[in-house]
């Protein structure tokens, strides 16, 4: 892992945060017990938050396939275990299966953490193991959580509730889901009114990575498809999403098509998914490095600073940085062309982040005005992200 090309790995600093996150990874992780049947990680050892958990295990999946190829096949194994018939993934799985969470999923980057363990490993097998599994899934959020049946879904819930909606948007209490409300779409399955950026962008990349995971297996006309269905998201995002007046992109009313304009971490989210114009990702990039929005002193935080609900240090997603949203925004700059501002904002935040260079732990979030570590210590997906963020990929 540290003899790669990056130019990260060239310097000792970097090095040493590559492998505290190597460290914290390898202390996450928990081999089967109870109902839990393949390995997997807690999000952190602390025993602030136990069991195993979705986009979590997904993307420590990602991070742990550099140095532990068959635990990151086990960690993307684990929840699909307690798949339900209808395609549904658990949130979140325990030793007591009694308690898996089934009133939500999580946002859909599970071909995208499988993909990484294959191009890490080689491993057809693996890939083969998957996919159906992966398919499943990506067809139950057009199942069950596309309100109007026009190809762009809504985070929603089982139970109907809200709080449960936005448990699986992954972003709990974003600013952007305080007036949102939820419609039924069928017998246990609800959206809310609003289309959203982020989940939008991952079921983008859910489509292209399941394609061509197709044409692997050779499965031709199944790749055309989802190639085709990724046009429409692509469009959908391009024109209804995108907001020309503050140039930027928006979750959107399913009924009005009305722009939701809180300036948010999900919104470079199509720059990941390669889904934004050059000429939109040059203005999103230019929120990014707006030292009055998002390039705080730790930069890239889940809300615009200028926000009068942000809330940088007991507001979980109103503000704080997550390390995954990092991570989504440079690679976004990066798949763009705008290395120099990526490596900009990575190198302030790994050397504004409390600790991290030095002897403390790596945390959940941290606060943007000031750096300082918030919430669980010794975080899995935040590691994750951090080697992945230091590789350059």
């Amino acid at each position: 892992l540290l003899s790669g090309n990056s130019k990260y790995l060239k310097d000792n600093k970097y090095r040493k945060v590559l492998v505290k996150a190597m460290m914290t990874l390898n202390s996450n992780y928990r081999t089967p017990a109870g109902d839990i049947l393949h390995g997997g990680s807690n999000p952190s050892y602390n025993g602030f938050i136990n069991g195993i958990w979705s986009w979590d295990s997904w993307k420590i999946a990602s991070g742990n396939v550099h140095f532990n190829e068959e635990i990151a096949k086990s960690e993307m194994i684990t929840l699909f275990d307690y798949q339900a018939d209808n395609g549904m993934v658990p949130d979140f799985i325990s030793y007591n299966k009694k308690y898996n969470n089934w009133r939500d999923a999580k946002p859909p980057v599970a071909a995208w953490g499988a993909m990484n363990v294959y191009k890490a490993t080689g491993d057809k097998k693996f890939l083969e193991t998957m996919f159906d599994k992966l398919y499943k899934f990506h067809q139950w959020w057009y199942a069950e959580r596309d309100h109007n049946h026009n190809g762009i879904c809504e985070y929603g819930s089982t139970d109907g509730t809200l709080i449960a909606a936005c448990w699986e948007s992954g972003m709990d209490n974003g600013v952007r889901f305080d007036d949102a409300v939820m419609q039924k779409n069928s017998e246990n399955a609800w959206s809310m009114n609003q289309e959203n950026i982020c989940l939008n962008s991952f079921l983008y990349v859910d489509k292209t990575i399941l394609a061509e995971m197709a044409t692997l297996l050779n499965k031709p006309e199944l790749a055309a498809q989802l190639n085709a269905e990724a046009k429409v998201i692509k469009e959908f995002v391009q024109t209804k999403m995108w907001d020309k007046e503050t140039g930027f992109f928006y979750d959107t009313r399913i009924d009005t098509g009305e722009h939701i304009k809180v300036m948010g971490a999900e919104c470079w989210l199509p720059l990941w998914a390669g889904i934004a114009t050059p000429e939109q990702a040059k203005q999103v990039m230019q929120k990014m490095m707006d030292p009055q929005k998002f390039n705080s002193t730790l930069p890239l935080g889940t809300l615009d600073i200028s926000h009068p609900r942000l809330r940088p240090v007991r507001g979980y997603w109103r503000g704080p940085v997550w390390v995954d949203q990092v991570y989504f925004g440079i690679t976004g700059l990066r798949n763009y062309g705008f290395d120099r501002e990526a490596d900009i904002l990575t190198e302030k935040f790994i050397n504004n982040a409390q600790g991290l260079t030095t002897d403390g732990p790596i945390h959940e979030n941290y606060n943007p005005l000031t750096g300082e570590a918030l919430n669980s210590p010794n975080f899995g997906w935040s590691s994750a992200c951090i080697i992945k963020m230091l590789l350059d990929e």
